[in-house]
């Protein structure tokens, strides 16, 4: 991960977006002290976010890590509930770097298999 995709991910989450378990938001949180300097993205990339695209999370973090909030709402007119799981915020910008470097690739094989 380099620094650009990093800013990049964090600015393009919407600004309005759920926050995660607990109450962090990648725009109100990590832009304002990533944008401090390319070595401390680094940093963050090779400390964090690589360790956990690898799955390589301290074995007594994993349920921090691996947890999150599940709401319950309604369908409205329908009846019965959705479920909605919010999940850790550094697991969420992991998934948005490998969402969006691979997004030709995925889109090929989603739209073209099946």
């Amino acid at each position: 991960f380099t620094p650009t995709p990093i800013i990049t991910a964090i600015i393009t989450s919407p600004p309005r977006a759920a926050a995660d378990q607990f109450g962090w938001r990648a725009r109100e949180i990590l832009l304002p002290a990533l944008r401090v300097s390319d070595t401390l993205i680094q940093l963050f990339a090779t400390q964090i976010l690589i360790p956990i695209a690898a799955g390589e999370i301290p074995e007594d973090l994993r349920d921090v890590f691996g947890g999150g909030l599940l709401f319950a709402l309604g369908k409205g007119d329908k009846p019965g509930i959705r479920p909605i799981g919010n999940g850790d915020l550094f697991r969420k910008l992991v998934s948005r770097l490998f969402l969006r470097s691979n997004r030709k690739a995925l889109a090929q094989y989603f739209l073209t298999t099946y």
